[in-house]
C-alpha cells in the first residue's frame, strides 16, 4: 500500500455492490439502483436553481465518455431534450432518465439555503431528511469520503 492510501474494508465494497442490480457487473448494459426514493425539492418563492458554467473538459476525457454516453442513450437512461436546466456533456445535451427527473441532489450550499422548511437543519440533517444520506454506517461513509479529504 502506498503512503497515504487506506485499505477499503471488504464488507464496505459488498454493501456498494449489493446496492446495484447484479447484471450490471457482468455486462455492458447499465442498470438502475435497486431502491431509490423519489425526492422532490421545493424551492422558496422567487428562488432560482444554482447555475454554474461547466468546467472545460479535455478532448481525451470527452472521447472516453462518448461510448458511455452512447450506451446510456441506447438503454434510455439518458435522452436528448431542450429544458432550461440541462447540461452538456460532450456533444449531447442530456438529462436524467424519467425516473430520476425529480430526484434532486444537494451539492451546493446555496441550493441548500433555498430549500423550504429545512433551513434550521445542518447539511447532513438536510440530506438525511431528503433521503439522500443513506450511508448510516460510519466506516462506509468515511471510506467514501476519504479520497476527498486527502
Amino acid at each position: 500500500m502506498k503512503n497515504g492510501e487506506k485499505e477499503v474494508p471488504v464488507n464496505s465494497l459488498s454493501e456498494i455492490e449489493d446496492a446495484v442490480t447484479p447484471f450490471v457487473w457482468a455486462t455492458e448494459q447499465p442498470g438502475k439502483a435497486k431502491s431509490a426514493k423519489l425526492v422532490k425539492i421545493e424551492l422558496k418563492p422567487g428562488a432560482e436553481p444554482v447555475r454554474r458554467k461547466q468546467y472545460p473538459m479535455k478532448l481525451e476525457a470527452r472521447v472516453g465518455l462518448e461510448p458511455i454516453i452512447n450506451n446510456f442513450l441506447k438503454y434510455g437512461l439518458l435522452r436528448e431534450c431542450q429544458l432550461e436546466y440541462n447540461f452538456r456533456l460532450g456533444k449531447e445535451w442530456i438529462e436524467s432518465s424519467p425516473e430520476e427527473k425529480d430526484l434532486g441532489v444537494l451539492t451546493d450550499e446555496k441550493l441548500n439555503k433555498m430549500v423550504r422548511g429545512l433551513e434550521h437543519l445542518s447539511h447532513e440533517e438536510r440530506l438525511r431528511e431528503l433521503g439522500l444520506f443513506s450511508l448510516e454506517k460510519r466506516r462506509l461513509w468515511e471510506t467514501l469520503l476519504w479520497p476527498f479529504n486527502t
